[in-house]
């Protein structure tokens, strides 16, 4: 809306602006104006989450956007959502990724039971059960709660569900995933010896934005979640409480006795 628009509906209301009759404000505070009014907009529709939670859930998502970690492994790979391609076997140290800053200090083989991506022309067997293996010629995990006493993790990252298992088997270079924000994922892996993993997600960058006006479209605002669950849980328990007993109802006064006659 115009500045001359909003000094016009102002004028009509009777509003006057720094002694000026036709109620104009300078860009400046119209602008100041526009913005504290979206905001008011967007709190008002957040329902029963905090400026906190709110922020807080902007912040996570800001996080999804990017990738940057380093591992040991060897080779190259790029990624398009489920497809790979090159020759790739690695497994990540730390870094920023899904969201979260994570460092192991384990051991290769230790930690890529739960962080490791490989990618490969030839198909090579792969156990995914006891004693039962399929051929794939890719397949990717990321789990950051490592347990181990050398890896540090921020937990959250899992309740948000960023950690994943991606794979498929026989056909070459492609990985499925039951996580949706896996196949919007772009990104580059290279190295010999060191590694070096840089990405970006449009589509975690797509719930950035369309966060700032409360929609979730990876289900991954962490803090609304536990916020509304608090207050279901608060409503469950005041609904399961007894309801006030009324006061009872003051005794009526009792008429004086007749006298007696004769008396």
């Amino acid at each position: 809306m115009s500045n001359e628009k909003i000094g016009f509906r102002l004028s009509a209301l009777g509003f006057r602006y720094n002694g000026r009759s036709d109620g104009r404000m300078p860009i400046a505070e119209c602008r100041l104006f526009s913005a504290v009014l979206l905001l008011a907009m967007v709190f008002a529709g957040s329902g029963c989450v905090s400026a906190g939670g709110y922020f807080g859930d902007r912040w996570a998502d800001a996080k999804d956007v990017f990738t940057a970690s380093v591992g040991t492994g060897g080779g190259a790979k790029a990624r398009v959502g489920p497809l790979q391609v090159g020759a790739f076997y690695n497994s990540d140290l730390g870094g920023l990724r899904g969201g979260t800053a994570f460092w192991s200090g384990e051991g290769f083989g230790k930690r890529a039971h739960a962080i490791s991506d490989m990618a490969i022309p030839v198909p090579v067997p792969r156990l995914v059960g006891h004693g039962i293996y399929i051929p794939c010629t890719s397949w990717e995990n990321f789990d950051p709660r490592i347990p181990r006493p050398n890896a540090a993790c921020d937990q959250t990252a899992v309740e948000r569900g960023k950690d994943f298992d991606a794979f498929f088997p026989y056909v070459p270079l492609l990985s499925l995933s039951e996580s949706p924000h896996y196949y919007t994922q772009l990104e580059v892996a290279a190295g010999v010896g060191g590694t070096l993993r840089l990405g970006f997600n449009p589509g975690e960058l797509l719930d950035l934005l369309l966060g700032w006006t409360n929609v979730d479209i990876y289900g991954d605002d962490l803090a609304a979640r536990r916020e509304r669950e608090e207050a279901e849980k608060k409503a469950k328990e005041k609904a399961k409480e007894p309801p006030p007993v009324p006061p009872a109802a003051p005794a009526a006064p009792q008429a004086p006795a007749a006298p007696a006659a004769g008396s």
